[in-house]
């Protein structure tokens, strides 16, 4: 007798009872996970410390400092609302993980040793839009790409939508990873001022280059003591506000020249000697102010040094030590017919002597002046700025300040007004200090001694020849020779 179709049958009995067996523990497995889930997301709400417990928060923001944080940011209740601020200043931080979904417009972690930024770590964040790592000890090996992955797509990770800013200043950044800005490419400011960067190298070049849109960027107190030619060259288009403060330059970079629709240079505190026609600043079109502040060593601005800045409204030259000269065709060239449209003229504290006449082509068009703390000589070459500017713009320019200009030379006005001397004509300084004005009796007295000297002395002198002066002893004979005339040798 044949078993096979009854034992092919019991198998598929028992298959049959095995797998509804399985079945009713997967659905068993299933419930129970739904309920542990339940149960650990009850407890785990329960149990969730409201931030607000730790931290300072107000209707549109929540400041946390000095707090020993060192667990996840989820393990908090956040408020329910959007936040304009949330801040983690000198707290103990040392990971930054995951934020939760919440709506945030600026989030600044500062002051803290970060040894790690997750992946993701703020790809809940809605409406993010600027972010502040500074003053941390993050490098590139730290901050990685991926961080920034913005919400996942079918495709890739969708760059962060509304990142707009991002401060990344003193930190230990010697280079940035290439790809650092892949999520983040519609950035509009950054910053990295105050990375030990010495060199902008290849990463870091690329780098930036991948921000086409960018705005501003920061490269001040980075140790550097020039540019690659190409730096701005990728986002000329939109660069507009341009840092290179406290670095190495001994000469306006020549890189800067593809930034050329930038409105706002800043250079304060580089060891610059000297800017002139041979170092010039590059032609920049669209450049409306130039900052040269605190540049200790800047000792003169010579002729053609902002002749390529056509468009310059406002330039500030303030708190340079040892500045003594403005050459007077530092702006516009002696045969240029274009006027620079300067409008703000900021020159405090340096060690000026003169503001010749021809600096400024039109002066009527300035909106402010300072020249306040300068060692202004008041003398025939500063007879235009004493005589016209003064009495003419001072008070319109100056307000009040235009009383506390004071004279440092000549020795006679030392201490006086510039504006008492309006109407003075005031003398031109001898190459040797010469005070003419103090030597004048000396000299009156002494012309007039000279013109009384020489005829007298001449007419002495004649009567002594005649022998109408007698010195020693006298004898008649003596005195009948003084009237003694000779007879001519043609009367012999």
């Amino acid at each position: 007798m044949d078993f096979r179709p009854v034992i092919l049958f019991l198998f598929l009995i028992l298959h049959s009872s095995l797998c509804l067996e399985e079945e009713e523990k997967a659905k068993n497995k299933t419930s129970v996970a739904k309920d542990g889930e339940k149960q650990v997301l009850n407890n785990s709400t329960i149990s969730l410390i409201n931030i607000c417990d730790k931290c300072t928060c107000n209707e549109t923001s929540v400041t946390c400092s000095t707090w020993d944080m060192k667990t996840t940011f989820k393990s908090y209740k956040w408020p329910n609302k959007t936040l304009e601020i949330v801040s983690l200043e000198n707290t103990s931080l040392d990971d930054i993980t995951q934020f939760p979904p919440l709506s945030i417009r600026k989030l600044v972690i500062t002051g803290s040793k970060i040894k790690k930024i997750d992946y993701d770590s703020f790809i809940n964040l809605n409406n993010f839009a600027e972010l502040d790592l500074s003053h941390n000890e993050i490098n590139s090996t730290i901050l990685l790409p991926d961080a920034f992955e913005g919400n996942f797509s079918e495709v890739s990770y969708e760059p962060m939508k509304y990142l707009r800013t991002l401060n990344l200043s003193f930190n230990l950044f010697h280079t940035l990873d290439q790809e650092i800005f892949k999520h983040t490419r519609d950035l509009k400011v950054l910053s990295l001022k105050g990375n030990p960067l010495i060199v902008i190298d290849s990463p870091t070049l690329t780098a930036l280059s991948t921000l086409p849109f960018l705005e501003e960027l920061d490269l001040s107190y980075c140790q550097l003591s020039k540019l690659p030619e190409y730096i701005f060259h990728t986002s000329h288009k939109f660069l507009r506000r341009i840092d290179l403060s406290g670095n190495k330059f001994t000469t306006p970079p020549l890189a800067l020249e593809y930034a050329r629709y930038a409105k706002l240079l800043t250079m304060d505190n580089n060891p610059i000697q000297f800017i002139g026609r041979s170092n010039a600043f590059p032609e920049l079109q669209e450049l409306e102010e130039l900052n040269l502040r605190n540049m200790s060593l800047l000792t003169k601005i010579g002729d053609g040094a902002f002749t390529n800045l056509k468009n310059l409204q406002i330039l500030r030259i303030q708190n340079c030590s040892h500045l003594k000269t403005l050459d007077e065709y530092a702006l516009v060239s002696n045969n240029s017919k274009v006027t620079t449209p300067l409008k703000k003229l900021l020159i405090s504290d340096n060690a000026l002597q003169y503001l010749p006449e021809h600096f400024v082509a039109r002066w009527d068009r300035l909106e402010e002046l300072d020249l306040m703390n300068n060692q202004w000589s008041c003398d025939c070459d500063n007879q235009y700025l004493i005589a016209n500017i003064i009495p003419g713009l001072g008070h319109k320019l100056m307000g009040e300040n235009v009383n506390k200009l004071k004279c440092v030379l000549p020795a006679e006005h030392y201490g006086k007004r510039l504006n008492s001397l309006e109407h003075r004509k005031l003398r031109c300084l001898d190459l040797y200090s010469a005070r003419p004005e103090k030597d004048a009796a000396i000299l009156v007295g002494i012309l007039i001694g000279l013109l009384l000297v020489i005829p007298v002395g001449l007419t002495s002198f004649f009567l002594w020849k005649r022998g109408y002066f007698f010195c020693g002893s006298q004898n008649p004979g003596s005195f009948s020779r003084a009237f003694y005339k000779r007879t001519p040798h043609d009367d012999i």
